[in-house]
Order: structure tokens, then sequence, then C-alpha cells
């Protein structure tokens, strides 16, 4: 028997691939990535999770969770998502048409962002303005 559950994940045979866990710096509070499309986020470490972005053309990669109410997304196709309060995503314009493949961040406003030909991006302001890292 199957429990109700708020989600239901149908999974095809190409997207048994791993997902990806982000975690933050609080082991409860966990961030995911299924099959690049769905974002969800789970404050019982991974008991339950709940969908909190889905986009069917997106591919998320990668993530950094620098507190537990502040998590940033990269993915194909110039996409960098944000959270600040743990629960709405916003789309930051990229730096670069280009994939981009990870993601490293102190907190709501500094990241740096990695291209798949390994340029890297640094904003300051939440992805307002973005320079070249050297």
């Amino acid at each position: 028997s199957t429990a109700m559950s708020e989600t239901v994940t149908v999974e095809s045979a190409d997207d048994r691939n791993p997902r990806t866990v982000v975690h933050s710096p609080d082991p409860d509070v966990l961030w995911r990535i299924s099959s690049g499309r769905f974002v969800e986020r789970s404050s019982d470490a991974g008991s339950t999770w709940r969908v909190q972005w889905t986009n069917a053309n997106a591919h998320v990669i990668a993530g950094a969770a620098p507190s537990v109410e502040t998590c940033w997304l990269v993915g194909r196709n110039g996409i960098i998502l944000l959270t600040t309060d743990g629960k709405k995503w916003r789309t930051i314009a990229p730096p670069a048409d280009a994939d981009f493949v990870g993601v490293a961040a102190t907190d709501a406003s500094s990241a740096t962002v990695t291209t798949t030909d390994d340029r890297k991006f640094t904003t300051t302001d939440g992805g307002k303005r973005w320079i070249a890292a050297p």
C-alpha cells in the first residue's frame, strides 16, 4: 500500500539517474534536484520532500546552500535560480549565454558560477551584476 502524499513523482527509465542533493549547514535542511526539472526541499533530513519549483524544459545540475533559507542552483542554457526564504525561487539573469555546471556561494548576495568551459563569474549583489573571475 502507498501512503497518500502531496507530491507524486513518476519516474521514467531515463529519469533513474541519481538525484543531486544540496546540503545546507543544518543537516535537517536539504534541497534536491530531480531529473533537472524539479527542485524539492526537506526540513526533516530527507524523510519528506516538497516540490518548490518545476520547469519541464529546465536542466538544473548543481547547487549550493550557504544557509537553511538560501540556495543557489545552476544548470544548462544559462539557468540560475535563487531562494532567499527557503520557499520561493527566482530566476537570475545569467552573466553569459552558457551552460553552468557549478556554483559556490557564501550567502544570498555572493556566489560564483562556473561554465562548462571553466569560465567563472562572481556576484556580490544577488546576481544583479556579474564580473568575470580571474
